[in-house]
């Protein structure tokens, strides 16, 4: 409740103070974690790991795997987007995140592979967050800073405009009348945030020092606990024509990641999927463990993973990293191993990049 009231008084407070109409819309809240595969990407088996990575919502994330590693420098051949509708609408507002987390948090994706015998796979996927102590937009100690931030720029922006008023008497009659223009006339607005900048004192939370407060929040909340549930199923084709396509796999998957100490993450995940072979279903079932180090932008990891397959028993170990090209763009490499029932062990290397909104560093 208290985010909810939180969330309410600074759109109240926002409207008339800030210069960027968005900047308490929900997508502001975004933070540049790592974009991970999407459910109808994950079901497209393009990497042998099973666990559905969570993350805390972006307005739109798109995942290409393998790239160079398969595909070289040609138009990949598998790739997926995902979607949060709901944080695509423009009148989306920080108040309306936070009473409708659940809703707003929810992920459609699409995705899709070609064969290298020119069939074509389609899968369509939907991500639910049931917890997520990472998302910055309902962070008690950040929606308080923002308040105060509001507040703050609230009252040197009045002192500003009084000032104004008193330095300029032939333009406005009164305050009252300035405050009007503020809101309507660009030109003075820009004028009169330009000099509140200098009532500003050093012990107020101004809107410069936000981009920094993000920052620390990003480094401290990146492994915070995240719970999440996937579901996908793919259609398969032996030729582009969607009326030839029939249902092939499809899966459900749960993960919960929380972290040991500052700077790692773990996340214990299952997958349960029903695969089509030669017209008949099968049952599967995989439940693995991915450890991380290192922090936000850059950080290595180990993932070992027990599979139960047409009666048969596999398992497969990852090792690889997960690094921050630039803001909203991401990328993973591994090297995986996977052991079948009779003991052979096959390898391969994995090169996946993922684009997704970029963080707005400012309000």
């Amino acid at each position: 409740m208290k985010k909810i009231i939180y969330a309410f008084l600074i759109s109240l407070l926002a409207g008339n103070l800030f210069a960027q109409k968005d900047s308490i819309k929900a997508g502001w809240g975004s933070l540049d974690y790592s974009i991970p595969e999407s459910p109808a990407f994950n079901l497209l088996g393009n990497n042998p790991d099973n666990i559905l990575k969570p993350s805390s919502v972006r307005s739109i994330a798109l995942n290409i795997g393998n790239y160079y590693l398969a595909n070289g420098s040609s138009i990949p051949k598998n790739f997926a987007v995902e979607i949060a509708p709901l944080l695509l609408n423009p009148k989306a507002s920080l108040n309306e995140y936070n009473k409708n987390t659940f809703l707003y948090r929810t992920r459609l994706s699409l995705g899709s592979n070609v064969l290298s015998n020119g069939a074509y796979e389609m899968a369509e996927g939907i991500r639910f967050t049931i917890i997520d102590k990472t998302d910055l937009r309902c962070n008690d100690d950040f929606l308080k800073i923002l308040y105060q931030t509001c507040t703050n720029t609230s009252v040197v922006i009045n002192k500003a405009i009084e000032d104004y008023v008193k330095s300029n008497p032939s333009e406005y009659k009164n305050s009252i009348e300035a405050k009007e223009a503020y809101k309507t006339d660009a030109a003075f607005k820009a004028k009169i945030n330009d000099l509140s900048k200098h009532y500003f004192t050093n012990d107020m939370v101004n809107p410069d020092s936000i981009s920094k407060i993000r920052d620390i929040k990003r480094q401290k909340l990146w492994n915070a606990a995240i719970w999440e549930v996937g579901l996908a199923a793919m259609q398969h084709s032996s030729d582009s024509l969607i009326n030839h396509s029939r249902f092939s796999k499809i899966g459900l998957w749960t993960t919960y990641g929380s972290h040991l100490s500052m700077n790692d993450q773990l996340l214990i995940g299952g997958k349960l999927s029903m695969v089509d072979s030669l017209s008949k279903w099968h049952c599967n079932v995989t439940i693995g463990a991915r450890y991380y180090y290192g922090s936000n932008e850059l950080r290595a990891f180990v993932q070992g993973e027990y599979r139960y397959e047409k009666d048969m028993s596999a398992a497969s170990a990852s090792l690889g990293c997960v690094f921050n090209i630039t803001n909203g763009i991401w990328g993973q490499f591994a090297m995986n191993f996977i052991f079948d029932n009779k003991g052979n062990v096959t390898y391969g290397p994995g090169l996946n990049i993922s684009f997704g909104t970029p963080e707005k560093k400012k309000i």
